[in-house]
C-alpha cells in the first residue's frame, strides 16, 4: 500500500499541564481512508483499509505567540478489506496501526482568546500490522495478499482544529486531519 490516506476525526477532550505553555493530553475518534480499485484482466476488486477506532496521546508546547508544536502517537485498529466488483466475494483481516508524528502550530488568534483555531503541518511514520488469521487459500488472492506482515511509511499530515478554553488548565478541542 504505497499510496494510502489515513483520514483522523479526533475529539479531544484534554486535560492540559500549563507548566510554561506545556498541554498534555489524550484524544479519541475513527479513521478512514478510501478503497483502491485494482483490475487484472477483466476481473476488478476493491481493496484498502476498512473503518475503525483511534485512540491516541499528545504533548504539545506553546513556546510562542502565533507557534507552537506537538507531539503525537495514535493506535488505530480495524480491518484490512478486499471485495469483488460484483461483491460476490469479500475478505477481511485484522490491523493495526501505530502513528508517530510531530505538527507545527500555527495559531489564528491570540493565546487570550477564548476559542484557539489553529493549523497543522507536520510528518512522522506510521507502521502498519497485518493482526488476522492467514488462511492458504485466500478470496481475492489474486489482487492482495493479506498476511501477518509489517509495512513502516513515511508520512505527512495537515490538519484544522480549534481549541475551546473551559477553565485554566482544562481545553477542548475538535481537530480534523489528512
Amino acid at each position: 500500500m504505497n499510496w494510502k490516506r489515513l483520514f483522523s476525526i479526533a475529539l479531544l477532550a484534554a486535560p492540559s499541564a500549563f507548566a510554561q505553555g506545556l498541554e498534555l493530553g489524550a484524544s479519541g475518534g475513527f479513521n478512514y481512508a478510501p478503497n483502491l480499485s485494482v483490475t487484472e484482466t477483466s476481473t476488478t476488486a476493491s481493496v484498502g483499509i476498512g473503518r475503525g477506532g483511534v485512540v491516541g496521546a499528545y504533548l504539545g508546547e506553546d513556546r510562542y505567540r502565533y507557534f507552537g508544536g506537538e507531539l503525537r502517537y495514535l493506535y488505530g485498529f480495524g480491518d484490512l478489506r478486499a471485495s469483488s466488483a460484483s461483491g460476490n466475494t469479500s475478505v477481511s483481516f485484522g490491523r493495526h496501526i501505530h502513528l508517530v508524528t510531530f505538527d507545527i502550530l500555527a495559531y489564528l488568534r491570540p493565546p487570550e482568546s477564548r476559542v484557539h483555531p489553529f493549523l497543522a503541518l507536520g510528518g512522522g511514520a506510521e507502521v502498519l500490522d497485518g493482526t488476522g488469521a492467514e488462511s492458504a487459500a485466500q478470496p481475492l488472492g489474486n489482487f492482495v495478499a493479506l498476511t501477518h506482515t509489517r509495512e513502516t511509511l513515511g508520512v505527512g499530515d495537515v490538519g484544522v482544529g480549534f481549541k475551546i478554553a473551559l477553565s485554566r488548565h482544562l481545553r477542548f478541542r475538535i481537530e480534523a486531519h489528512d
